[in-house]
């Protein structure tokens, strides 16, 4: 991922930027990268996607005896 983020976010930046500024573009690219982007590890889900699955798996197999 950080090879990732390197060739993909952090080589495209420009010009001086605050410890600020530059944590809002990674965020912005995260955001990204867990919300569209689909992992073969993941089934080819997107990590945002893998997580609702493992909760809605997770809340529908707790019985009530």
């Amino acid at each position: 991922m950080i090879g990732t983020l390197q060739r993909e976010c952090l080589d495209y930046l420009t010009g001086p930027m605050t410890v600020t500024e530059l944590q809002a573009e990674i965020d912005r690219w995260l955001k990204k990268y867990h919300s569209y982007r689909p992992h073969e590890s993941l089934g080819f889900l997107t990590p945002d996607a893998f997580a609702d699955k493992l909760k809605s798996s997770s809340t529908s197999t707790i019985g009530v005896s």
